[in-house]
């Protein structure tokens, strides 16, 4: 049996973000999550007031705003200054960890562009 071989496919500048967007993105990121953080503790302390099954739903999703920031963040945000930096994009996974992955997104406001050959 042979195996068919799939070539890697091609880094376009469509798929790295520099560091200036990236530094921008991330202040805005750390605004959007704070903001869906208080918004989902206020409904949290109301889902015991509930009197509607629709209420709860929406109270529900509300809650779940911080973990959709989140990771919308570090697909598109993250991977792209990973990409960018020359590192493996799993590191992505790091902002899951709470203060760990905060100083992990800092740090990537630092490193340099590296050179892309495909």
């Amino acid at each position: 049996m042979t195996e068919h071989y799939c070539p890697p496919r091609a880094i376009t500048d469509k798929t790295i973000i520099k560091r200036r967007f990236y530094i921008c993105s991330l202040i805005v990121f750390l605004i959007i999550f704070s903001i869906s953080c208080v918004t989902s503790w206020g409904a949290q302390d109301l889902i015991d007031n509930i009197v509607s099954p629709e209420e709860l739903l929406i109270y529900t999703v509300i809650g779940f705003m911080p973990a959709l920031v989140l990771f919308v963040y570090a697909y598109y945000f993250l991977t792209g200054r990973l990409r960018d930096c020359g590192k493996n994009t799993y590191h992505a996974w790091f902002i899951l960890i709470p203060l760990f992955g905060l100083g992990y997104c800092i740090y990537l406001c630092f490193p340099g562009s590296k050179e892309i050959t495909t």
